[in-house]
């Protein structure tokens, strides 16, 4: 059986790498996991401690697997990599930089930490031999702002992983009042103040819906300060965060399920674990038209797409959306695309593809063919 060793500081339990693991593990990848908790100091001091035995399975594994967020420990990875003469496979996911000056915008563009996050990024991305993003605008951004070229990288959906009973849900007829879903982190990129605007379209034009809205996080106060302004608590509802089953419930109870609309930079480049949440349910989705989330899923066939930060257009939708409700549940089919092409199976199927056709498995350092 082959093998890959993990390296880093990582939450198993997140989307991202529970499905990347499982796919190496579907593959016939036996993973062995040094995972190092603590601060910075600590992680560093255990790692360390415990080289002689990451080197015994660096030497009999594929690769070097370092997950999100990895900034931490790329060097460690490195040392491995250097004593063992295996390369190194980024999950960079996201950029520390983007996240922080473009999106959330907590730290001023020229301002000294910026400077550091677009450091951080483009260290871990140098030390590197492949680095994994979720779509190829990802990519392209990547490789625009951090000066790296195009062969660095590999595109690897995020995925999802469900049972098979959750997979089997009845599309219920729409209720008397339809529930409209979303659930986030209350991030700029998710743009939950646009929904909350098109709720109060809606509401002014007579149409019954009740908004369920699951989470916490940087906007909540705001968001809902903005509900209480409107008036909208009659039919619009903050729930704190749940179990990823209990979530699962709330998604097969939805109507129609809410992606991302914010006017940020990183909305157009990435396709968030929700929407392949709402995919694998095979739920109704409405999400902003973008060309990452067109890589996966076409519009009209898989999801209802709407322009990104404009409340009037995103309620027109749901409105359009709910009067010939019967008709988008019978056409869209999200479930079928994304078990075809990210799940744990099928991400580990092309992943191991793009790895061999890359050559990352040989002496030489030709990887994959510069795609612009």
């Amino acid at each position: 059986m082959d093998e890959v060793i993990v390296i880093g500081k990582y939450n198993r339990q997140y989307s991202r790498i529970r499905v990347l693991l499982k796919a190496l593990e579907i593959q016939g990848m036996r993973i062995k996991e040094f995972n190092f908790v603590g601060h910075l100091l600590i992680q560093h001091i255990h790692f360390l401690l415990k080289m002689p035995q990451i080197i015994r399975y660096a030497l009999r594994s594929r690769f070097i697997l370092v997950p999100y967020p990895g900034w931490n420990s790329i060097i460690m990875a490195k040392t491995i990599s250097k004593l063992s003469g295996k390369k190194i496979l980024f999950d960079a996911f996201i950029s520390i930089y983007n996240t922080r000056v473009e999106d959330v915008k907590t730290t001023e563009r020229n301002s000294y930490r910026a400077y550091l996050y677009w450091f951080l990024d483009k260290f871990a991305c140098s030390l590197a031999d492949i680095v994994i993003l979720d779509t190829n605008q990802h990519i392209r951004y990547f490789k625009k702002v951090f000066s790296l070229h195009r062969s660095k990288f590999m595109r690897v959906f995020v995925g999802v992983d469900v049972s098979p009973e959750r997979k089997r849900i009845l599309r219920m007829k729409t209720k008397k009042i339809p529930i409209l879903f979303f659930y986030g982190s209350y991030s700029p990129l998710q743009g939950i103040p646009y929904i909350i605007k098109s709720a109060n379209i809606l509401r002014k034009q007579k149409i019954p819906f009740n908004l369920v809205l699951i989470g916490e996080g940087g906007e909540y106060q705001a968001v809902r300060q903005l509900i209480q302004d409107l008036d909208l608590n009659d039919c619009v509802s903050q729930q704190p965060p749940t179990s990823y089953s209990k979530l699962l419930d709330y998604i097969n109870d939805a109507d129609i399920c809410l992606g991302i609309f914010g006017e940020t930079t990183k909305a157009r480049m990435v396709i968030p674990n929700k929407v392949y949440d709402y995919g694998i349910m095979n739920k109704v989705m409405i999400t902003g038209r973008s060309r990452a989330i067109q890589e996966l899923l076409q519009e009209g066939e898989d999801f209802v797409g709407c322009p990104f930060a404009d409340e009037v257009l995103l309620a027109a939708t749901i409105k359009k959306t709910l009067e010939d409700f019967p008709n988008f549940r019978r056409k869209l089919n999200p479930q079928k695309t994304i078990q075809n092409f990210a799940s744990p199976e099928s991400i580990g199927s092309q992943l191991m593809k793009d790895l061999e056709n890359g050559t990352l498995f040989e002496l030489n350092t030709k990887l994959i063919p510069d795609g612009g």
